[in-house]
């Protein structure tokens, strides 16, 4: 079936607005991204996340300045359509975690124009930028090249076992067809399907889980391994960027990003992770010290998120494993991680649990709660990465 929405709704224009209640112009924002929120009146108002709503602005932000995915993006303007997106709801809820919806009958479809000679609102700018790199994480979208984005095609991944089926890709939702739009559930960045796939017409975009997650299939220590064997590097010319290099501290060490030293005079003769700092950005390459300068370094930046598995294998090979904590409520395990998870682990807890985001400005520690049923297969996957629990 076609997943192209008709060309009247796709080129209808948001009409100048005036004053209104707040939770109509809340409707009138939302019902734009696609979320249905008409609400009888005898029902509780519905909640979305704030984390949902930031999220489906960036799906939109990039998927309109793409020209529906035909040209990478760049950052500035990608963060710069999402603000005037979301800036409407943004004065209206202020810093609030979740916004309450009320019935309201306006339906339009999003403008496709942006103003860049706006200042970036800083907040915004955060939380734009962590809706970003959580949307790379799960595939919904692409950076391509550095600095640049694109939305990823769309696609089903099934978890048969857990009845789930996660919607993939970087199309938003106002732009999938009404029955698509009904059959979603919202759960933070993840888009799931009520229904089975097959009964929605869907069957033909289904990815299979392995190739979704991607998951290596050697152990941590050969992964590591293999990868310092083969990186081909090349003479280090000095003055290209800054560099932090990635030292685990030993068998106390919780926090990750507490490894990062600014210099490699003390550090002994090896390979190492290190974080470069250029006008490109952030990127990670392998470095090769010897008497405590680089003498050598990767041709290219690492890929993807490989970076985070190499932190995991380095800490492997130091004897300098993570922790992470356990609770458990009735049949609930939450899993309360000080670090990030690779990519392929991330997308597992994405679709075996849920993430529960604090009411506070701390990023960590990142509370996944995972049903019983499930909890043995989350903790097989931390075991695999050496983490203590």
């Amino acid at each position: 079936m076609s997943l192209r929405s008709s060309d009247k709704d796709s080129h209808a224009q948001l009409p100048l607005l005036k004053p209104l209640e707040r939770t109509y112009l809340e409707d009138i924002v939302l019902k734009n991204l696609g979320f249905q929120v008409n609400v009888a009146s005898n029902q509780s108002a519905a909640r979305l996340s704030m984390q949902t709503i930031h999220v489906e602005v960036m799906r939109c932000a990039i998927w309109m300045h793409s020209s529906e995915g035909r040209y990478a993006v760049p950052i500035h303007r990608v963060l710069h359509a999402a603000q005037c997106l979301m800036q409407a709801l943004w004065d209206s809820r202020s810093l609030g975690n979740s916004v309450v919806t009320s019935t309201g009958m306006f339906s339009s479809r999003l403008a496709s124009k942006e103003a860049t000679h706006t200042s970036l609102d800083t907040e915004l700018y955060k939380r734009h930028s962590s809706a970003l790199n959580e949307l790379e994480m799960i595939g919904d979208i692409a950076e391509w090249p550095v600095g640049s984005w694109l939305p990823a095609p769309l696609r089903i991944v099934a978890f048969p076992a857990v009845q789930r089926w996660m919607l993939i890709g970087g199309r938003p939702t106002h732009c999938l067809p009404r029955n698509i739009q009904l059959a979603i559930k919202h759960d933070n960045l993840v888009r799931f399907l009520a229904s089975d796939p097959k009964d929605l017409g869907l069957t033909s975009l289904i990815q299979s889980q392995a190739s979704w997650c991607n998951t290596p299939q050697q152990s941590l220590r050969e992964w590591i391994q293999r990868v310092l064997n083969e990186c081909q590097l090349v003479s280090y010319k000095p003055g290209e960027s800054s560099y932090e290099f990635y030292v685990p501290h030993g068998a106390r060490q919780r926090r990750q990003d507490s490894c990062w030293r600014s210099s490699p005079q003390s550090l002994v003769k090896g390979r190492y992770l290190i974080r470069c700092r250029s006008n490109m950005g952030i990127h990670y390459r392998i470095a090769e010290v010897q008497q405590g300068k680089i003498i050598a370094l990767s041709q290219l930046s690492l890929s993807g998120r490989d970076h985070r598995r190499l932190r995991y294998g380095f800490d492997a090979l130091a004897q300098s494993s993570i922790k992470v904590g356990i609770q458990s409520l009735n049949n609930i395990y939450q899993f309360q991680l000080e670090n990030e998870l690779p990519e392929p682990e991330h997308r597992l807890f994405s679709a075996l649990g849920h993430l529960q985001w604090g009411s506070s400005d701390n990023y960590y520690p990142r509370k996944w709660d995972i049903p019983s049923a499930y909890a043995q297969r989350v903790k097989e996957v931390l075991e695999l990465l050496e983490i203590r629990m």
